[in-house]
């Protein structure tokens, strides 16, 4: 039977993070409506994720992060390099008459104001808010109702990663019927495949630099893995 105590820890867990999680995504959504500028709405965005758990939930961003930056390497930060060295291997050996092409566009997304924004901001501040600060209190509650387990992460896991996912969604309704049009998928998977691979890095490393890595790396290999997959449905699975 739970203790009083234990169920009054778990409650403050449950409105706190609903609360911060509530402030997010209205204020995602908002930023997404009325900022047409693509590079001042992530740099908002990320603000904003960063700001969120700090101011309501007592949150510390150098607690999360000193962690990070203490952690030797290790093989799980060599192996994501392998999702940008696969596209560039398969490009060169089964797209070559268009790797320079592709190669170019890459650059050109990399070092662009954007480019950079989803390289850098983004990872940093998605991974701090969902496998930093809301990771960290979902163990936690995990903790105080039983022993962790291997069902128990994979439904932390899974939790954590649809949220980020629904962060993600369009709310526009344009936006999906003109997805519907073209035959792209309204609302990209590819956030929530995101998400669990991160999940799982931060819980293996016990540190976000790993996750981190991963999300950039993610981010800023979009244009090699395009020529890659093909039709635009399969491409729209993935990067929407």
């Amino acid at each position: 039977m739970e203790t009083p105590q234990r169920q009054e820890k778990f409650s403050f867990f449950r409105q706190s993070t609903i609360l911060c999680l509530l402030v997010a995504f209205i204020g995602i959504k908002g930023l997404q409506h009325f900022l047409r500028e693509d590079i001042l709405r992530h740099l908002m965005v990320a603000i904003l994720l960063m700001a969120t758990p700090v101011v309501f939930g007592g949150a510390s961003i150098f607690e999360s992060f000193r962690g990070a930056l203490k952690a030797r390497l290790r093989w799980e930060d060599i192996l994501v390099l392998a999702f940008l060295l696969l596209p560039v291997v398969c490009n060169i050996l089964f797209l070559p008459a268009s790797w320079h092409e592709t190669r170019l566009n890459w650059q050109n997304w990399v070092w662009s104001e954007l480019g950079l924004l989803s390289l850098l901001a983004a990872p940093i501040a998605e991974e701090y808010f969902f496998r930093s600060w809301l990771l960290q209190r979902q163990l936690k509650a995990e903790l105080e109702q039983t022993t962790q387990s291997l069902w128990g992460m994979v439904r932390i896991c899974y939790l954590n990663a649809l949220l980020f996912w629904i962060m993600h969604m369009p709310i526009d309704l344009n936006q999906w019927m003109q997805a519907l049009r073209i035959g792209a998928v309204p609302a990209s998977p590819g956030p929530f495949l995101l998400g669990l691979v991160t999940c799982g890095l931060t819980i293996r490393t016990g540190n976000i630099r790993a996750a981190i890595f991963f999300h950039g790396i993610a981010n800023a290999s979009g244009p090699l893995w395009w020529p890659l997959l093909g039709s635009d449905f399969v491409r729209s699975f993935f990067y929407n």
